[in-house]
């Protein structure tokens, strides 16, 4: 293997997500962020991030393509966030 590209991603990152029909991938970091990415040919570019506090996994539908967050602790209480992923 070789390396063909090198992305930022947040602090701490813990867990991946693929989304196969939107070519989507998601990392969640311990740091409380989740970024998404889309490979766009051979590469992949970034889509931005958002805040999830002690997100330490992420699953995705890939037919609704809705992105699921666990949270450990949101004001003391573990919350489930659903994300709708948007094209």
């Amino acid at each position: 293997m070789r390396i063909i590209q090198n992305l930022k991603v947040p602090d701490d990152p813990d867990v991946l997500a693929w989304d196969p029909s939107w070519r989507r991938l998601y990392v969640a970091a311990e740091s409380g962020a989740l970024a998404a990415y889309v490979l766009d040919g051979n590469t992949l570019r970034p889509l931005g991030q958002i805040r999830a506090p002690h997100a330490h996994t992420v699953s995705v539908d890939p037919r609704t393509h809705l992105v699921y967050v666990p949270l450990e602790n949101l004001n003391g209480r573990p919350v489930l966030r659903i994300y709708e992923a948007m094209r």
